[in-house]
């Protein structure tokens, strides 16, 4: 049996493994939508940490798509190094999400 990957782990090796890909997408989505359940009933600081918070992920999960739709598109090296530089960035925001927000080291992707 294959050894689950941890989310922030596939984000730094999908540079090297683009089929890593729709895995990552595969969990983000379903971590955005935890968040989503997780919306606080009422008004006041709870919810603006919540929704603080859910808006920082769709910005990470924003580039991971723009990213997705790089890679489903390179024809040239040079496209293949705009998919590896969006990866980067989005990368990057994944990992300040993790130390600003936390909740995603325990994630696995499939």
């Amino acid at each position: 049996m294959a050894r689950k990957m941890n989310l922030l782990e596939a984000g730094k090796n999908v540079t090297e493994d683009f089929s890593l890909i729709d895995s990552i997408m595969s969990c983000m989505n379903d971590r955005m939508a935890w968040l989503e359940e997780k919306e606080p009933e009422s008004e006041g600081q709870t919810y603006d940490n919540w929704e603080e918070k859910k808006n920082a992920f769709e910005e990470v999960l924003d580039l991971y798509e723009e990213a997705q739709g790089l890679i489903e598109t390179i024809e040239t090296e040079e496209d293949k190094e705009d998919a590896i530089e969006k990866l980067k960035e989005a990368d990057e925001a994944l990992t300040n999400f993790q130390y600003e927000y936390g909740g995603l080291s325990r994630l696995k992707i499939d």
